[in-house]
């Protein structure tokens, strides 16, 4: 199950020690990962509904994955100026989600 994925790959993610980052809309799942985050060695800033990501977007390496968990159909883009560029807009994301929270202190 996607579950038992996910359990999986956060297992081997803390054993290599990697943090991972997510921007997330506001609703429960978001507030719970909040609270996992020191468990789980990542960091989440939440942002209003108005947000709504359908989507996953993780950028690794020199890879860019996008997952559609409503249509069950995802793909890997392996190019390094791409993954760069995806980088780059999930900083800027990163730091105005970083504002976005501040302003509504969710």
């Amino acid at each position: 199950t996607l579950k038992d994925y996910y359990d999986e790959h956060v297992k081997e993610r803390m054993a290599r020690r990697v943090l991972v980052r997510y921007i997330l809309e506001n609703n429960e799942t978001a507030r719970m990962m909040r609270v996992r985050h020191i468990t789980e060695r990542c960091e989440v800033r939440i942002v209003p509904e108005k947000y709504n990501f359908n989507d996953e977007i993780t950028v690794y390496g020199n890879k860019v994955a996008i997952v559609s968990y409503k249509d069950l159909v995802g793909l890997i883009i392996e190019n390094k100026f791409y993954a760069e560029s995806m980088r780059n807009i999930f900083e800027l994301a990163w730091e105005r989600a970083g504002e976005l929270e501040r302003l509504a202190k969710m």
